[in-house]
């Protein structure tokens, strides 16, 4: 029972006890007042009433107070044991409490923290924790906000906040209850966890290359030289001719051999200098392949394309299926100009590759393990990301690769 009811109970006992008595003087009893042996029982029996009453108030008091007792005690033991900081602050930002955890996360004592303003909010944040108290003043509550504090000694540290205004009965802010987690820990194994994936990704796209190394670099080795063994039996038998012409095919096969470790080279390149923005780097990209195969680059980007950021899984992934398709070009396509152009739409980045070329039949891709193999590179390496590529072709009508790429990894 609360105290309220309590109060209400003990008023309306007393009138029903004053009403009763009252009752049996005038109407049962009236001589009760009157003689002397009455009078003294009637005053014993008030005296005997008012005791046991006062008894019966004074347990549900006790009982209630040992209950709130109880409960303060548990509470006080549940903020000194908790591992997050629990503070209250008044409206104008004093401390009023300061538990256990907030000494040991923001390093000042709490006899040095109570009374002060707000100590763990450094001067870059000061206008963030107004704004916060504002809020906080209208009656909001701020839950799992990520922000900075800082420690006695000044080191800066990640904590997630929740805040939630206190108020009395009769509904003013009181006080400002604040619980804050570090996120050192956190962060740490964040950090952790992403250089392991950048270091899976390393070893995946080492995989990668070296499979495309082995299919493109290593069939060309193993062409020259079986065909190197070949002319030097044809010049065993004095067959200048058939050996010139071998020799001839071997110098075409060489550069197109050093055509494609150059543009390996420079793939590799760019893609360590994805941070300066995944257009710009395709820019550059496309301009020295251009210049390197002769060929007539075009780009066409959004007006903001230094802004357009994807999250860097996405765009080295991108950026290598991007090389792919323009090395077909190179290889393929007989091409004189190739156009690149990207729309930057909700959630996602759509890049289009068109070229002038001779463009093939889209039927004998199955049959031609050059394209077939290109392609599928392409394509695990969007699915790897949550987006998808298609090549569009036909003979004498060029090609159009569309690579439809989500701006942060999807799955």
């Amino acid at each position: 029972m609360n105290l309220t009811r309590m109060k209400w109970g003990a008023a309306i006992v007393i009138c029903a006890f004053l009403l009763l008595f009252e009752y049996l003087r005038h109407f049962v009893w009236p001589a009760l007042l009157h003689q002397w042996p009455l009078y003294v029982f009637s005053v014993s029996l008030v005296f005997i009433a008012i005791l046991i009453f006062n008894q019966i108030v004074f347990r549900m008091i006790g009982s209630a107070q040992r209950q709130l007792s109880e409960r303060t005690r548990d509470l006080n033991l549940l903020i000194e044991s908790s591992g997050n900081a629990i503070i209250t602050i008044d409206p104008q930002g004093r401390i009023l409490s300061w538990n256990p955890a907030a000494e040991a996360i923001y390093g000042w004592p709490a006899r040095e923290a109570v009374g002060t303003v707000l100590p763990m909010v450094p001067a870059e944040g000061r206008e963030e924790a107004a704004a916060i108290m504002a809020r906080l003043s209208r009656g909001e509550t701020l839950r799992n906000f990520e922000t900075l504090r800082m420690r006695q000694d000044g080191e800066r540290i990640p904590v997630m906040l929740t805040a939630s205004p206190v108020k009395n009965e009769a509904g003013a802010i009181i006080a400002v209850l604040g619980i804050s987690a570090d996120l050192r820990e956190r962060k740490r194994m964040e950090d952790a966890l992403v250089r392991q994936q950048r270091a899976t990704a390393v070893f995946q796209e080492r995989e990668r290359l070296a499979r495309e190394l082995h299919d493109d670099i290593g069939q060309v080795l193993g062409y020259v030289n079986t065909q190197s063994q070949a002319m030097l039996t044809l010049i065993e038998r004095d067959d200048i001719q058939g050996a010139g012409g071998l020799a001839r095919r071997l110098a075409e096969v060489a550069q197109e051999a050093h055509a494609n470790v150059r543009n390996y080279i420079l793939g590799l390149q760019t893609s360590s200098a994805l941070p300066q923005g995944f257009l710009p780097a395709l820019s550059t990209y496309a301009e020295r392949f251009g210049r390197a195969n002769g060929l007539r680059v075009e780009t066409s980007w959004p007006a903001d394309s230094d802004a357009i950021a994807l999250e860097s899984g996405v765009a080295a992934q991108v950026m290598r299926v991007a090389q792919e398709a323009l090395t077909n070009v190179q290889k393929h396509a007989a091409a004189r100009t190739v156009r690149l152009s990207a729309v930057l739409e909700p959630e996602r980045l759509v890049l289009t590759i068109v070229d002038d070329g001779r463009g093939f039949d889209p039927s004998d891709v199955a049959a031609s393990h050059v394209h077939h193999f290109g392609q599928r590179i392409m394509q695990e390496r969007m699915a790897e990301i949550g987006g998808r590529v298609s090549v569009e072709s036909g003979l004498g009508t060029g090609t159009r690769v569309t690579i439809e790429t989500p701006l942060r990894a999807e799955g």
